[in-house]
């Protein structure tokens, strides 16, 4: 009797584990090189280094990982599993600022992009 690996389905099409594994790894790249990369590598390396990890980690920890935005709304939950850990004064406008626990929120995927008015 053989184990077979449980399949994963993306859209129409159904992959293993590490068939969707590479499939992330592949898009991951290639935004990178389309996006970030293109645009500024220095938020790449920021947003990639150890520091901003162990800043994030710290910032999410401290507001519990909730939404700052959800619980002003007097909300229980995030409205999104996604958090994002926000700069209030953005990187263009004041690199100094970029680990500063005091400029960094807590916001989930939607509050987010309410704040930047996107729509996705």
């Amino acid at each position: 009797m053989t184990f077979m690996q449980p399949k994963v389905r993306l859209g129409s099409k159904t992959m293993t584990q590490e068939q969707l594994q590479e499939h992330k790894r592949h898009n991951s790249k290639r935004y990178n090189l389309s996006v970030r990369d293109k645009y500024d590598k220095d938020y790449t390396k920021f947003y990639q280094s150890k520091e901003w990890r162990k800043t994030r980690s710290i910032v999410l920890t401290k507001h519990m990982h909730m939404c700052k935005q959800c619980i002003a709304d007097g909300l229980a939950v995030n409205r999104s599993k996604r958090l994002i850990v926000h700069h209030v004064i953005e990187l263009k406008d004041d690199w100094e600022k970029r680990l500063d626990v005091n400029n960094l929120e807590v916001l989930c995927g939607v509050c987010h992009n309410k704040l930047h008015k996107r729509k996705y």
